[in-house]
């Protein structure tokens, strides 16, 4: 289990230079087949919640305040959980 910064708004543009970098869904799927390459699985679950808390975007300075996606250099983030298993 290894968690990443996922963007949530660009599959095209993203952040890929610097101490945080995030990864967008094309990104994900491309680590996903990679890894199926190896003799392995990746489950992936790209939903975004609907609830209250899921639509807060924190923004710089950061508040503190409870929050699932924050603002990373114009992009709006979120935690993405990568399970890699044997198959």
């Amino acid at each position: 289990m290894h968690t990443t910064e996922y963007n949530v708004r660009s599959n095209f543009f993203t952040v890929t230079k610097g101490p945080s970098v995030i990864y967008r869904k094309r990104d994900l799927k491309r680590i996903a087949k990679n890894v199926r390459k190896q003799g392995y699985k990746m489950a992936r679950d790209f939903t975004e919640g609907k609830l209250p808390y899921d639509q807060i975007v924190d923004k710089p300075p950061y508040t503190g305040e409870v929050h699932f996606k924050l603002l990373l250099e114009n992009y709006v983030a979120t935690s993405f959980g990568l399970i890699i298993e044997e198959v």
